[in-house]
């Protein structure tokens, strides 16, 4: 029994005494506020110059991280777009039409010349 125990995750534990009534241990939870409630007190008992430069540092931080995310998903929608006109250019080549492909992706016709133009294979 003592094995079983010690393998029970406290947040699925929890749940499942919630769902079927049994009383809720309390413990796992408390530890894990305590703990937080220990990093902020820390960080509030630093000296003012340690605490602006640990400030600084976490700003810093989160602007990098937020420029780094900003980046991601702009490079995710060029690849996305990347893609499309590739898909456009390869449909093309196969001898489907540039209506269908217009039809199949509902993008405008000149959109579809467009984009097969800029890349070589219309003129």
């Amino acid at each position: 029994m003592d094995g079983i125990a010690r393998n029970i995750n406290p947040f699925t534990d929890f749940g499942f005494k919630k769902l079927f009534g049994e009383q809720v241990s309390k413990e796992g939870i408390q530890e894990k506020i305590f703990a937080k409630v220990m990093d902020i007190a820390e960080l509030v008992n630093l000296d003012k110059k340690v605490r602006k430069a640990y400030e600084e540092s976490l700003k810093h931080y989160r602007d990098l991280k937020n420029a780094l995310d900003s980046s991601e998903a702009k490079g995710e929608a060029q690849g996305r777009e990347m893609e499309k006109r590739n898909s456009f250019i390869n449909f093309y080549k196969a001898g489907v039409s540039v209506e269908t492909i217009s039809q199949a992706t509902q993008l405008d016709i000149k959109a579809v010349k467009a984009i097969l133009t800029d890349s070589g294979i219309l003129e």
